[in-house]
C-alpha cells in the first residue's frame, strides 16, 4: 500500500495502542468511570472492552473503506498517469515543487537535454 501521509501507521496503528493502553495502563483512581483496572492493575475486563472497541473499528473501517475505494476506482480511477506519478503530483497537480532540489524526473530530462 502506499501510504505517503503515514494514515496507517498514526491513525490506525498509534490508534490500536491508544485505545489497547487504556486497558493495560487505566486505574479506577484516575479515571472512575472505568469499569475495572487495567491488566497491569490486576483487571481483566477493561482489556477485553479496548479490544473489542478495535476490533468493532476495523469491522465498519474495513469493509467501508473497500467498498468507498472500489466506488472511486470505477468512476474515476485511484491512479494518475505514469507520466503524473513519475514528474511528481506537486507539479502535476499543483504546478510546482513541494521539496526544492527533490524533484528526480526534472534532474533525469535535464540530464537528457545536455
Amino acid at each position: 500500500m502506499d501510504d505517503p501521509v503515514g494514515a496507517v501507521s498514526v491513525h490506525g496503528i498509534c490508534g490500536v495502542w491508544g485505545t489497547l493502553a487504556v486497558g493495560l495502563f487505566g486505574t479506577t483512581a484516575i479515571d472512575p468511570g472505568l469499569l475495572s483496572n487495567g491488566l497491569l492493575y490486576g483487571g481483566t475486563a477493561q482489556i477485553g472492552i479496548q479490544a473489542l472497541g478495535v476490533a468493532a473499528v476495523f469491522a465498519f473501517v474495513l469493509p467501508v473503506s473497500l467498498l468507498l475505494f472500489k466506488v472511486i476506482q470505477v468512476t474515476m480511477g485511484l491512479r494518475v498517469s505514469e507520466d503524473a506519478e513519475l514528474e511528481g503530483l506537486d507539479i502535476s497537480e499543483h504546478g510546482n515543487e513541494a521539496y526544492a532540489d527533490f524533484q528526480v524526473f526534472a534532474d533525469l530530462a535535464e540530464d537528457e537535454l545536455s
